[in-house]
């Protein structure tokens, strides 16, 4: 190697612009002075920086006939397709004789036979291969050691053994989800940072977090015996809406009116724990408050989030229980309850598969306005019925007076003035709203609801728009041009007559 002179360095120093202090501490002979400050203290690292230490409990079932070199190259292949695609989001140990505790059935498992001591994993996966009827069957399970939450079980099948690894990797995805820190809240959002966020991704179907990808918020209080008490917050969702690396700003979905809430007397924070749903059926239960009887009857919707089309799931049973069949949504939903199949009573979001367990759900029923909603419905059915029957008498109308069938239409336009008249329909409308609006003074519940006065609103609009008479009149006024042209012609004839007789020989 050339070393340089201190002549040349200066001259390139100066070419470069570099400043005179600079340039004379570069060329100076003597060396450098050692640091009198004390060293700065090791910052802990940012939580995008960090990645995920995995460790993975691979159990080949004997029925799998996957002899130990062949699940040695299954190893290594699949931790390839890992670096491959994640890169360094993802630090995984593979442990080939785990312990007997984790040969158990996946169902059967519990939390505590997972480690969460300071040096365990963050994430702890179960992963079995068995046989199946054309080829492979995956299962497995996640266990997040920091908010001690224990996923569901996961299950794909891989039809050739050429494509193990490839679908071992896709099976380890459905499995992992991302872990971050809730920040402060704004815009309506909320923005998290994502642990291994920031470390850069091989290919983007190596992404740790997505926008879509949706997080349940837990809270994290700090106890006096220097433990930590972990609860999900109840039907709380957070979804990504913009990805900058390990900054997500997300949507707050939830049926609570604050669900992030900061006023807790213990030191406490908020940790997100990604979700997917599940292929396994939803459970739920309605009672009514504060009796807790069942809520039965009542017609549950749902629709995807963010802008989904509302529709039926079905009808709560006698103990106030519907089941929704797995894959009945592929996304977070937002479920509602309706009485009278219109007035809501509750509604929340909800993640298709989330628990195995059965979830009761408690509101306050609206006895008073689900009575009147039936009789406004009863109404409109009226109105509806009236509309189809005028519309068949109006057709027939217009046939008769095209066909010059008047005694037709006189006998049609008999029957159209049998009809209920429109303003009896009207006095009735207006009667239901008058007598529901004395009925909520007097009882101080609110029975007029927003859905009420929609359904009002529509009422009168249908009344306004089809229980017109314009139509009925025009047959009217062609009837009675008729008559009168009848009558000219009659007059005519009769002149005529009289004329003719004198004017005669």
């Amino acid at each position: 190697m050339v070393r340089l002179g201190p002549l040349v360095i200066l001259a390139l120093l100066m070419l470069a612009g570099v400043p005179p202090e600079v340039r004379a501490q570069a060329t100076s002979s003597a060396p450098p002075k050692a640091s009198t400050s004390a060293p700065k203290a090791a910052s802990v690292p940012f939580i995008g920086e960090r990645p995920y230490r995995i460790q993975a409990a691979l159990i080949v079932e004997p029925e799998a006939r996957i002899d130990p070199p062949s699940q040695g190259l299954l190893s290594e292949s699949w931790l390839a397709q890992t670096r491959r695609f994640v890169g360094s989001a993802w630090d995984i140990e593979i442990q080939t004789n785990p312990g007997v505790e984790w040969k158990a059935p996946l169902e059967s498992l519990d939390e505590k036979v997972f480690p969460t001591g300071p040096s365990s994993p963050d994430k702890q996966w179960i992963i079995r291969i068995g046989r199946a009827d054309a080829g492979f069957a995956l299962s497995g399970r996640e266990f997040d050691t920091l908010t001690e939450r224990l996923g569901p079980t996961h299950r794909q099948v891989v039809p050739f053994t050429s494509d193990l690894a490839r679908g071992l990797f896709a099976f380890s995805k459905e499995l992992f989800s991302p872990v971050a820190e809730i920040q402060d809240q704004s815009g309506g959002g909320v923005m998290i940072h994502v642990q291994g966020g920031a470390l850069p991704v091989r290919s983007p179907s190596g992404q740790v977090v997505e926008p879509g990808t949706v997080f349940i918020p837990v809270r994290m209080t700090s106890l006096p015996n220097g433990t930590e008490r972990k609860l999900s917050v109840p039907f709380s969702y957070l979804r990504a809406s913009t990805v900058e690396g390990a900054y997500v700003h997300c949507d707050i979905i939830s049926a609570l009116r604050d669900p992030l809430t900061q006023r807790i007397a213990r030191p406490t924070r908020l940790i997100a724990l990604g979700i997917k749903p599940t292929p396994r059926p939803t459970r739920l239960r309605f009672v009514h408050r504060p009796e807790l009887t069942p809520a039965a009857g009542y017609l549950l919707t749902s629709k995807s989030v963010p802008e989904g089309i509302p529709r039926e799931l079905g009808t709560t049973d006698r103990q106030g229980r519907i089941v929704l069949e797995p894959g009945f949504a592929s996304s977070l939903v937002i479920v509602r309850l309706l009485a009278g199949g219109v007035e809501p009573m509750v509604e929340l979001p909800i993640m298709p598969g989330e628990s195995s367990t059965e979830r009761t759900i408690p509101f306050q029923p609206k006895p008073e306005t689900v009575t009147l909603l039936t009789r406004l419905n009863a109404l409109r059915d009226s109105v509806v019925d009236l509309v189809a029957i005028r519309a068949r008498l109006e057709s027939r109308l217009r046939a008769r007076s095209e066909g010059n069938d008047w005694e037709g239409v006189v006998a049609t336009l008999k029957e159209f003035d049998a009809l209920t008249p429109r303003k009896v329909l009207e006095d009735q409308l207006h009667q239901l709203k008058a007598d529901a609006v004395k009925e909520q003074a007097t009882s101080k519940k609110a029975i007029l609801t927003k859905t009420a006065q929609a359904q009002f609103t529509d009422v009168q609009s249908l009344i306004d728009r089809y229980l017109d008479a314009e139509v009925v009149n025009g047959f009217r006024d062609a009837l009675k041009a008729h008559y009168d042209e009848e009558a000219r012609k009659a007059k005519t004839e009769a002149r005529k007559k009289r004329t003719g007789t004198r004017t005669s020989p």
